[in-house]
């Protein structure tokens, strides 16, 4: 359980970054979004990386304090 409060944002920061695109995709998407675009996007990317960071390292916490007490 603790896995999907970390990995879900994770997963969801990347494909929101555009980190997950091949370079003809990303330099597509580049040339045709507007500067807001960009900026919303990479707005939306950083949260999502900024909340699953903590989650992580609540869940590393978590699995050794639950399986070694």
């Amino acid at each position: 359980m603790e896995g999907l409060c970390v990995g879900v944002p994770i997963i969801l920061a990347m494909i929101f970054s555009g980190s997950l695109n091949s370079g003809d995709r990303l330099r597509s998407n580049y040339s045709r979004e507007t500067q807001d675009e960009r900026n919303q996007r990479f707005d939306w990317s950083g949260t999502l990386f900024k909340f699953g960071i903590p989650n992580s390292f609540l869940s590393i916490y978590l699995f050794f304090h639950h399986y070694n007490p």
